[in-house]
């Protein structure tokens, strides 16, 4: 019997795509063995619940309930791998500030479904500030809340990183964001000198 299609729990959940590669986490060997033995209208089935799957995740944080305008394309969860990746990174700012895991102070300041939070928690990075509000009315009304990293994956659509930019340059604190690289050219404030691009290895 093949093995059943992703169901979207918010933190075991993981896509078909993600299932199917060897190269992920959520890699299954059994739906991968199964796979090419299955009947069309299995295969079907299961890329259909899996679709189902994705959208259902994507809606969990429904734009219509947020504080704050957002684009529909804008609002979707990051991948716990991503997370995964940047962890040494994390690492090696809380060994610079004398500090662990445990300690380090992270600042995600554009909210989504509560992800981010739970994500990072699992990796041992529990002192988390990711909040159902307006960043830019929290940066006008002066409330940012302390940190010692910023961490986030923007929004890409408008001129949500040229805002983002403009606060990360008098802000004084390193900064980790998740971008295709073309965003280089899209702002300009921008500067090689200043920011630079990390691939993952996948």
């Amino acid at each position: 019997m093949p093995s059943p299609a992703p169901e979207p729990e918010p933190n075991r959940w993981a896509s078909l795509a993600d299932r199917l590669n060897p190269n992920r986490a959520a890699f299954d060997p059994q739906l991968k063995a199964s796979w090419k033995t299955m009947s069309k209208s299995e295969r079907k089935r299961i890329i259909s619940e899996d679709r189902k799957a994705i959208r259902a995740w994507k809606n969990r944080g429904n734009a219509s309930t947020l504080p704050f305008d957002a684009d529909p394309e804008d609002h979707c969860e990051t991948s716990p791998m991503a997370y995964t990746h940047i962890a040494p990174v994390l690492d090696c700012i809380a060994e610079r500030l004398g500090k662990d895991r445990s300690e380090l102070e992270i600042y995600d300041p554009y909210y989504c479904a509560g992800g981010t939070v739970r994500h990072l928690n699992k990796l041992g990075y529990p002192n988390l500030y990711n909040k159902c509000e307006d960043f830019y009315e929290v940066i006008s009304k002066k409330r940012v809340p302390t940190h010692d990293v910023l961490l986030t994956n923007p929004p890409y659509s408008g001129d949500h990183f040229d805002k983002l930019l403009k606060f990360l340059k008098t802000n004084g604190k390193p900064a980790l964001l998740l971008l295709p690289e073309h965003f280089s050219s899209k702002s300009p404030r921008y500067r090689p000198d200043e920011f630079c691009f990390l691939s993952p290895p996948e």
